[in-house]
């Protein structure tokens, strides 16, 4: 009877050992995972900083260029207005028109998340809908505004300004402000005035929305 109690005690302790063993070997594999997974969500949300550090100094740029692109439209109208001589009218004047700056994101992270279906690794679900809404919304409204004015100076401003305006072969101007001052030049400067100054609140705009989103991100690391 003693043997055979020791034989289920030995059998106990030994069942016992292998489930504590199992047990302990399912904690660390799932504290692996779990740091894997903590691991990979950080390095995401370094990149997701870089990214938005990247847009944020890219639109700031973008947006003072855009200034002066503004303003020198804005010199031209005035010019036309009050039959300033042909002096005043420089190169810049004309030629800004066409070398106006745009905004390309740095968004291969957040591109990264979508196309692996890897969103999820970021906890956060308030971070997953400010970064849907960030990129789909905000950036896209901003990509909008940059079209428009591309498709505009492409196919109406630029070939105008090549079949119509003249330019001083030696001194920085043109030779007859005549052609600027048509019913289609003034539409289209006038058209491409308003959709630079408003272009130019929605990369403010989208600054401010980046800056958000990179400190809602910082504050989970």
């Amino acid at each position: 009877m003693k043997t055979k109690r020791k034989t289920y005690t030995a059998y106990f302790m030994e069942l016992l050992v292998v489930v504590l063993g199992i047990t302990i070997a399912f904690t660390l594999d799932n504290y692996a995972s779990n740091s894997k997974l903590d691991r990979e969500e950080k390095l995401y949300k370094e990149a997701l900083i870089s990214d938005l550090e990247k847009d944020i100094a890219s639109l700031d740029s973008a947006r003072e260029s855009s200034k002066k692109v503004i303003a020198l439209t804005g010199e031209l109208f005035n010019f036309m207005y009050t039959d300033a001589p042909i002096e005043r009218y420089t190169r810049a004047h004309v030629t800004s028109t066409y070398t106006t700056p745009y905004f390309y994101s740095n968004n291969g992270t957040y591109q990264s998340l979508i196309n692996s279906g890897d969103l999820k690794v970021l906890s956060s679900f308030e971070l997953r809908q400010e970064l849907v809404t960030l990129y789909n919304v905000h950036y896209a409204e901003v990509s909008r505004a940059d079209e428009f004015i591309k498709d505009l100076v492409t196919v109406q401003v630029y070939p105008y300004i090549l079949s119509e305006i003249a330019f001083h072969p030696i001194e920085d101007r043109i030779i007859d402000s005549s052609p600027l001052k048509t019913n289609q030049a003034v539409n289209l400067l006038g058209s491409f005035y308003n959709l630079m100054s408003a272009r130019n609140i929605e990369y403010g705009e989208l600054i401010e929305d980046c800056k958000r989103v990179k400190k809602i991100i910082e504050d989970t690391l």
